[in-house]
C-alpha cells in the first residue's frame, strides 16, 4: 500500500491494484477559468470498462488523492479570486464549504504530490508523464485550470497533451443523465466514475458486456 499523508494532502494506492489506466479529476475553485485559485483537488484511479458496483467503489476509494489548498499560496503565485464565485460558495452547504475552505497545503506541494501519486499509480516516461488517460467533467474547467496552476508553480503537468478525456461527451453518447454535483472533490470523482461506467455499459464497452458476448 502506497500512502502519503502530509498535512492536508492525502494519497493512497492499493498494493493489489494493477497499473492504472484512467484517472478522474475534480477540483473546487474560486473562479471558472484558467488562472483562478484552487481550493481542493480530488482524483481517483478507475477502469471505465469495469462494471460499477459497491466492490469497485470500495476499490476506487483505496486509490485516491485529495488535497485542501491554502488559498494564500494560490494568490502568492498570481492566481486570482473571482468575486462571483466567492459569493456562490456562500450559498453552498456548510459541509461543502467546510471541506473546500481552510486548507493548509501549499499549492506547489499539492501539485507535486498529485504528480507523484499519478506517476506511481500509472508509471510513464522518464519525465514523469503518466501513461494514463485523465478524465474531467468537461474539458474547459478542471484541466485548463490545473494546467495553468502547474505552469504558475514552475512545474510540468503529469499527463500527456493528448491524455484528456471528457465525461460529458461519453455520457451523452451513452444516454446517461449525470446527477447533481456534490462540490466535494473526491465524492464528485466517484459520482462521475459511476456515470462513465454506466455509459460504457450502455455502449457495449464494459468488460461485463464483452464476457457476455
Amino acid at each position: 500500500m502506497y500512502q502519503l499523508t502530509v498535512g492536508d494532502i492525502h494519497a493512497t494506492i492499493h498494493s493489489g491494484r494493477s497499473v492504472a489506466t484512467d484517472f478522474m479529476i475534480d477540483i473546487e475553485t474560486l473562479g471558472t477559468r484558467a488562472g483562478c485559485a484552487i481550493l481542493s483537488i480530488g482524483a481517483v484511479s478507475f477502469d471505465p470498462r469495469a462494471p460499477f458496483s459497491l466492490e469497485h467503489q470500495e476499490m476506487s476509494l483505496e486509490t485516491q488523492f485529495f488535497a485542501r489548498i491554502d488559498l494564500q499560496t494560490c494568490v502568492d503565485r498570481g492566481l486570482f479570486v473571482d468575486p462571483k464565485t466567492e459569493a456562490w460558495w456562500q450559498q453552498q452547504s456548510d459541509e461543502a464549504r467546510a471541506e473546500a475552505f481552510g486548507g493548509k497545503a501549499d499549492l506547489r506541494d499539492a501539485l507535486t504530490a498529485l504528480s507523484s501519486w499519478m506517476s506511481t499509480a500509472a508509471p510513464g516516461d522518464e519525465c514523469g508523464t503518466t501513461s494514463a488517460r485523465v478524465w474531467s467533467h468537461g474539458m474547459d474547467f478542471d484541466q485548463p485550470i490545473l494546467n495553468h496552476a502547474y505552469a504558475a508553480c514552475g512545474l510540468q503537468k503529469p499527463w500527456a497533451y493528448n491524455a484528456g478525456r471528457d465525461t460529458r461527451t461519453v455520457l451523452d453518447l451513452g444516454g446517461v443523465q449525470h446527477k447533481g454535483v456534490l462540490h466535494r472533490a473526491v465524492d464528485d470523482c466517484l459520482a462521475q466514475i459511476s456515470a462513465v461506467r454506466r455509459a460504457f455499459d450502455n455502449l457495449g464497452l464494459s468488460e461485463m458486456k464483452k464476457v457476455a458476448a
